[in-house]
């Protein structure tokens, strides 16, 4: 009964990061443009990818970062889950539980694959 929660959590996590990240380079085109009436959408866009190709290990540290937090904030979840509740101020517990460890824990997760994927470069 726990698999289900962790994978649906690394799902979650994926289809997060892609948005976010095809968002951040959506607004951040936008701005370039706003900012330069002469630039084109292909000149930004390449402009803001520019600096991944000093990174050649980007894509595994961005894999590493979101099955781990995924697997790490679906772990903690399904663990607070499995704690019998019998009155509505448990549930309560359980939830602000798993809320505060799973985003303490992807934090965690988050800082220390950030500094190893620098300190490598």
């Amino acid at each position: 009964a726990l698999v289900p929660a962790v994978i649906a959590q690394m799902a979650a996590m994926f289809l997060a990061t892609v948005a976010a990240c095809l968002a951040g380079l959506a607004v951040a085109a936008l701005v370039y443009l706003v900012g330069h009436p002469r630039g084109s959408l292909e000149l930004a866009t390449s402009l803001m990818l520019a600096g991944l190709d000093e990174m050649s290990d980007w894509k595994t540290f961005l894999t590493a970062k979101v099955l781990l937090s995924g697997f790490l904030g679906g772990s903690v979840a399904a663990l607070f889950g499995m704690v019998p509740a019998t009155s509505e101020d448990d549930v309560a517990t359980a939830v602000h539980r798993t809320l505060l460890w799973s985003v303490l824990c992807v934090i965690g997760c988050q800082c220390g694959l950030i500094i190893a994927e620098f300190a490598r470069s």
